[in-house]
């Protein structure tokens, strides 16, 4: 992106600028828009239906997009993707995008990466407990 196409959409430079995964999305699935972090993760996917996208051939089960295209609502998840080498888990936003006249036209889908703090969450639940362990048996 250039300094003109910045000046006429500085939100686009501010979306560009999120570290985070951003994609949006049309009610029928398709992607319409994603950031650079997004085509770094998942390799350009504009056109394409989010599913394929994410390795599937088929809308998600409990796909957050649905809900909001139903409810008009934001949905927030957690969901677990599975890649060759291991296990990622990632927060999942999705926010309804409006025209002028209230009606939802797309849906603005995040991502954001939670690996570090589901693994504090388990290292937590492990500490507890012993924790709980050591104190019943010292009494």
């Amino acid at each position: 992106m250039n300094q003109r196409q910045l000046i006429k959409n500085p939100e686009i430079g501010i979306i560009e600028a999120i570290t985070e995964s951003v994609t949006i999305q049309d009610p029928d699935y398709k992607i319409l828009y994603q950031n650079q972090a997004s085509k770094n993760s998942i390799g350009d996917q504009t056109g394409k239906y989010c599913y394929n996208a994410y390795g599937r051939n088929n809308i998600c089960e409990k796909c957050v997009l649905t809900a909001l295209f139903k409810d008009g609502k934001t949905h927030k998840m957690e969901r677990i993707v599975h890649t060759n080498a291991d296990m990622e888990c990632f927060e999942v936003t999705l926010m309804p995008l409006r025209d002028s006249a209230g009606k939802i036209t797309a849906g603005i889908e995040i991502l954001r990466e939670i690996n570090k703090y589901k693994w504090m969450e388990e290292s937590l639940k492990v500490f507890r407990k012993n924790y709980h362990k050591l104190v019943d048996n010292s009494l």
